[in-house]
């Protein structure tokens, strides 16, 4: 008998960025409504055209809005993160050299703030600029730092890959140990 392969999914970005990018896009929805109810003094053909441009700029916010929701599925070959359009990075079991916990700077729906979130790096040295930057084929992966994602990797994380752990990330340190080398 065929084994099934396990396949768990993970969220990959915080939860409130999506509500508030959904709560923005049916502000738009509905200028696009309201005006026709308000503005009827308006000549026809400049309320079509204002309805177009409007429907044209939400259609296409919300292509991009879909662009930035990205999963994580954990399974037996790694984890493949992905969004709507396609596969943005696949990384493979073998290939992990560390899995941190690192606060990171954030920049999401109009706002800067620290989030902790789980870094998969491939190589030693690579640098994270900012949160939830996920962009293809271009590690080190983050994944947000929540209880559920952590115990799902961390069990991934013991049956395929018991060597590793997650680390709490401390810059500091790093910057310490190079200057005791010095």
């Amino acid at each position: 008998m065929k084994r099934r392969n396990k396949r768990i999914v993970i969220r990959v970005q915080p939860f409130y960025t999506m509500i508030v990018l959904f709560i923005l896009l049916f502000a738009l929805v509905l200028l696009i409504v309201f005006p026709n109810i308000y503005w009827k003094s308006e000549p026809l053909i400049l309320n079509i055209l204002y309805n177009c441009l409007l429907f044209i700029f939400a259609f296409f916010s919300f292509l991009l809005l879909l662009k930035y929701i990205q999963i994580a599925i954990v399974s037996e070959r790694g984890v493949d993160i992905k969004n709507l359009y396609g596969t943005i990075g696949r990384i493979y079991w073998k290939d992990i050299s560390s899995l941190n916990r690192e606060k990171i700077i954030t920049h999401s729906s109009r706002a800067v703030i620290s989030f902790d979130w789980i870094v998969i790096r491939t190589e030693e040295g690579q640098v994270v600029h900012d949160g939830a930057e996920n962009k293809r084929n271009n590690p080190p992966w983050q994944i947000i730092y929540t209880k559920k994602n952590v115990s799902i990797i961390k069990e991934s994380l013991k049956q395929y890959r018991p060597d590793l752990h997650i680390e709490t990330y401390d810059p500091y340190k790093l910057l310490n140990a190079k200057k005791k080398k010095k």
